[in-house]
């Protein structure tokens, strides 16, 4: 079936999602749809017998169904597989599910979890999902480890790196846990002066950033406390992991890497800079369980197009250096296979980051 294939290449390379929450969720549409032959998913692109709520509209649009129970309701109905994707994401994290996050580098626990919160009155349903992990994993073509992430070293610490503190004047209270991590690039002068404007913006603008990396390797970091507070970094006309715009925001990480906006300065990234992002971001990975799939660029998740940074940014080099910061250069090779943050090559020229 088409549509079904598209779902399954669509979700192979979505990089918003860890894989192991890949693998429960597919196993749960597989379950859901009959691998996309039911007439909910073949008519109105819903693999999940997603029931409309008020907390879709915007996601979904409500049409009225006769589900396998022989009743009449409510479903959501979608336009292409990417809007299901989105809108599946949406419902659980807008829902009842509170505590979903905890479980996203463990697929056994968020079945049971969601099922124990409402999302089905079958009794059996965990059982039946399960049996289709590896069916899913297969599709998606990843491996599923058990107990733990598809994508980092287990049991792997790394060194906190040094850094200078310097508060900025914008934050927020966090509420709830950090996921992800988000890179930029300042498109500024290409100095500590951009480090400076992040600190206290001069303009008006209420933007900030947890972290800076300057070009000689120098981290500035500008959150005094990261599980306290979030910063105002990529908040504007994005989306992530069924979060959006400020909602970004309040549950990343955002590194600003400090660059000059026509790109003129040579090398553009130098090697201490682009080690020192990498040991960061292995540091972070580490103490906030953050796995690889979870870092990402603003570019990536930009929804009007307007963003394109860190432009340039070497990531081959970059992903060398993070796993070789966590004692396992081999898995190199392994995260530039699907895992790993795509290299831009986009060279258009931006501007201090929006929040």
């Amino acid at each position: 079936m088409v549509v079904w294939d598209d779902l399954i290449a669509e979700y192979r390379s979505d990089r918003n999602v860890t894989d192991e929450l890949k693998i429960a969720s597919l196993a749960q549409w597989i379950q859901e749809s009959g691998r996309g032959s039911s007439q909910l998913a073949q008519q109105h692109m819903n693999f999940g017998g997603l029931k409309y709520r008020e907390r879709m509209k915007g996601y979904a649009q409500p049409v009225d169904y006769t589900g396998t129970d022989g009743e009449e309701t409510t479903y959501c109905k979608f336009g292409s597989v990417q809007e299901f994707i989105r809108g599946y994401w949406r419902f659980i994290s807008s829902g009842p599910y509170e505590e979903w996050q905890k479980y996203r580098s463990k697929p056994d626990g968020y079945i049971d979890y969601i099922s124990n919160h409402g999302y089905s009155a079958d009794r059996n349903y965990p059982k039946a999902v399960k049996s289709l992990f590896k069916e899913a994993s297969n599709l998606l073509g990843v491996s599923l480890q058990s107990g733990g992430s598809t994508d980092r070293i287990s049991g792997s610490s790394v060194a906190k790196p040094n850094w200078t503190d310097l508060q900025a004047k914008f934050l927020n209270r966090r509420a709830g846990p950090v996921l992800g991590i988000i890179l930029h690039d300042t498109a500024g002068s290409g100095t500590h002066n951009d480090t400076i404007y992040l600190s206290n913006p001069q303009d008006g603008r209420k933007v900030s950033v947890d972290f800076t990396v300057e070009r000689d390797g120098g981290i500035w970091k500008l959150n005094p406390d990261i599980r306290a507070y979030y910063c105002n970094h990529a908040g504007r006309a994005t989306a992530w992991n069924g979060f959006r715009n400020a909602r970004v925001n309040s549950v990343t990480i955002g590194i600003e890497i400090v660059q000059k906006s026509d790109l003129s300065l040579s090398p553009i990234y130098p090697s201490a800079q682009v080690e020192a992002v990498a040991n960061l971001c292995a540091w972070l990975s580490s103490t906030f369980n953050i796995s690889n799939s979870h870092i990402t660029t603003h570019r990536q998740i930009i929804t009007d197009g307007s963003r394109s940074d860190p432009r340039k940014f070497p990531f081959e080099e970059f992903w060398e250096a993070y796993w070789a910061a966590f004692g396992g250069r081999e898995m190199f090779v392994a995260s530039l296979a699907g895992d790993g943050v795509i290299e831009d090559e986009s060279e258009d020229e931006g501007s201090l980051n929006d929040a």
